[in-house]
């Protein structure tokens, strides 16, 4: 959210007055320094739980769908199917907000793009440039490098877990 926020500030950083529109886009610039600071901070101390938490999760979808499959309890699938689900809600929350974070960096540099640099002086030029080459490599969160967390993951997680599942069920018949 705080990446749009500053998308719609930079959209408005040119004005009639040049020295409203360099305080502005300093700030603007500062700004989007912290923003990535903040997501690399997030990733170095959430990096390593992610990844536990995205496998622990992909067995646990396994696992809780080979017992929602296998068992012909009423009373077991009643308990694994809210399990199932919310194990499955967690993943996705976590790889569409990782999804969201991405987008929303990259947007930043279409924001800049479209703030009017065009009419403003060339140390407000240089700023515009700085902060479009930084806002081309997105802001990301990853499990410990070894994955995005995306919405391709999220299919990716869905995928092996299902794959896994199969390989539980053909070995249980």
């Amino acid at each position: 959210m705080h990446f749009r926020i500053l998308g719609n500030e930079l959209r408005n950083v040119v004005t009639s007055s040049v020295d409203d529109t360099k305080r502005n886009m300093r700030k603007c610039a500062s700004r989007h320094q912290q923003l990535i600071a903040l997501v690399n901070l997030l990733e170095l101390i959430y990096s390593k739980s992610t990844l536990f938490n995205i496998i622990s999760s992909s067995i646990l979808l396994c696992l809780s769908g080979f017992n929602i499959a296998v068992v012909q309890k009423t009373s077991a699938v009643l308990t694994f199917a809210p399990f199932l689900i919310m194990s499955l809600t967690q993943v996705f929350l976590m790889c569409f907000f990782g999804d969201l974070l991405m987008a929303s960096s990259i947007q930043i540099s279409d924001a800049v793009y479209g703030c009017g640099w065009y009419d403003a002086e060339l140390s407000i030029r240089r700023i515009v440039l700085i902060i479009m080459i930084k806002s081309q490599k997105p802001c990301k969160v990853t499990a410990a490098n070894f994955v995005d967390l995306n919405l391709a993951a999220f299919t990716t997680i869905l995928s092996r877990s299902w794959s896994f599942f199969a390989l539980l069920k053909t070995m249980y018949n």
